[in-house]
């Protein structure tokens, strides 16, 4: 048997356990790391001071939970450990793994999460839902590809692919494939994005799935669009967003705007969903398909184009987005693109989202990919901002 109760301390999480920590209930504790992590509590300490025994189906537990909190800055705590139970970690060799303190005062000043990895000069928001820091860079560069018109009324034919290396790719969004040949990938157009140079790509076909090509400076390979855009230049602004209250996409991206004082700029970033909203096509856009009338937004032809769910979906998964923000008088944009990842746990610290990206990108496992809608809500996450 296992009792638990769970309880918040500062920028922690502890976790009371009473009784074994065995086969049997070691899935309950897991549960508990998962909701943890899940919910952001990436800080957790264990209370082992009513633990009779722990067997090594629950070490599996604690080690699990260790290797997914490390890379995003957290870590799990062992606290009061009795002398069996550290018997069991020494002999297993996973003693070293595992901070233990015998209570809570050594934690010392690290009981109050502060920001970490900046380079400047702080700012937050009255609400403290926003902190951010803005670096002088050179402006970053925009460009367009391809004809987006023809996406409207299904008129693109094969001479208007556009094949580009992912090496001149730092960021880009668009409808786009990869593959060696043109038989490869003509079939295999749909909603895809760069990030720092790496693709994805969900094809709009009947069972669709994430084709993503990481990216190797050596051997940098193709990526082919029918049309999208792409910017790269340095963050000139990181921002971290951190709220009780489901944030909007477009209000993330107002916000953007505001803090770092530009209309038109490209956003990046990894966070938390609280529910997306997206959508995807079913069919690639070549001039055979075009449908009658030959405009795929019409309401007579929308459900056989697009896969569009009426709720939001995806709580709770971590998610890349790569898109452009402009502003022109009352005229506004937001066009972005978003992978959407089973697992992969957004860090709540720090401000190198390169870094980040590295992490999520070479660790998790993408499910697939859409276009953001701006009734896309998120919790939490790190983002940066290339003004042009």
């Amino acid at each position: 048997m296992i009792t638990t109760r769970v309880k918040a301390y500062g920028a922690y999480q502890i976790i009371e356990a009473e009784g074994r920590i065995d086969g049997l209930t070691s899935s309950a504790i897991n549960k508990l790391f998962e909701q943890s992590a899940e919910d952001g509590n990436h800080n957790i300490i264990v209370d082992f001071s009513a633990v009779t025994y722990i067997s090594s189906a629950g070490l599996r537990v604690f080690l699990h939970a260790q290797k997914k909190l490390k890379p995003i800055g957290g870590e799990v705590i062992l606290l009061s450990m009795q002398e069996t139970a550290i018997d069991v970690f020494r002999i297993s060799g996973m003693h070293n793994l595992f901070r233990m303190i015998s209570s809570l005062d050594e934690l010392g000043e690290a009981f109050v999460e502060e920001p970490a990895g900046s380079e400047g000069e702080h700012f937050f928001s009255e609400d403290k839902v926003y902190e951010w820091e803005t670096r002088k860079v050179p402006d970053g560069k925009y460009s367009g590809i391809g004809n987006a018109g023809k996406l409207k009324n299904s008129s693109f034919i094969r001479q208007d692919i556009i094949t580009i290396s992912q090496s001149e790719l730092q960021f880009a969004v668009g409808l786009g494939s990869v593959g060696e040949t043109m038989q490869d990938y003509c079939d295999l157009f749909g909603e895809s994005l760069l990030a720092a140079h790496n693709f994805f790509g969900y094809p709009a076909t009947e069972q669709p799935a994430v084709d993503y090509a990481w990216y190797s400076k050596t051997h940098p390979g193709a990526v082919h669009f029918l049309h999208g855009f792409r910017f790269a230049g340095e963050f000139s602004t990181l921002m971290r967003f951190n709220s009780k209250d489901p944030l909007e996409l477009l209000s993330i991206a107002r916000k953007s705007a505001e803090i770092a004082g530009s209309d038109f700029f490209g956003l990046v970033f990894i966070a938390n969903s609280a529910g997306i909203y997206g959508l995807n096509l079913k069919k690639i856009p070549w001039q055979e398909n075009m449908p009658d009338p030959p405009d795929i937004m019409h309401d007579s032809v929308f459900p056989a184009w697009f896969d569009f769910p009426v709720e939001d979906t995806d709580l709770h998964n971590t998610v890349l987005a790569v898109g452009i923000y402009s502003k022109s008088g009352e005229e506004e944009e937001l066009h972005m693109h978003g992978v959407i990842f089973a697992k992969g746990l957004a860090g709540r610290s720090g401000m190198d989202l390169n870094a980040e990206l590295q992490r999520l990108i070479h660790a998790s496992e993408p499910i697939k990919v859409v276009h953001l809608l701006e009734e896309s809500r998120f919790l939490y996450g790190l983002a940066g901002i290339i003004a042009f």
